[in-house]
């Protein structure tokens, strides 16, 4: 069965009112789990953002912390699957074309 994916959050213009708004979008990633994962032995509590946190601890904890990369790689671990908190875990097995991969994470 097709995925049905939740809409877009639209601009409204008024960064306070948006700013909240991505802030209820990123609560949805602690309700998604990795489906990606499923079958693994990733555990089935586990949410995106309890992915997205390891990768960002682990991050600082195999980076030089006195160079700018490090920094790179912390801000890259913490925002590498925001786009999970609009649509998921989109996963080959789905039949999601690449093109519309894109679109929706954009």
């Amino acid at each position: 069965a097709k995925r049905v994916f939740l809409p877009l959050h639209v601009s409204t213009d008024d960064a306070a009112v948006d700013g909240l708004a991505f802030f209820h979008v990123l609560e949805r990633l602690k309700a998604y789990p990795p489906s990606a994962w499923h079958g693994s032995l990733t555990r089935v509590s586990d949410s995106i953002s309890d992915h997205v946190y390891r990768t960002a601890i682990l991050a600082t904890r195999t980076s030089d912390s006195r160079s700018m990369f490090s920094s790179a790689c912390v801000t890259t671990a913490a925002v590498h699957d925001l786009a999970e908190a609009q649509v998921g875990d989109i996963t080959p097995r789905e039949g999601i074309s690449k093109q519309d991969k894109q679109r929706l994470e954009a």
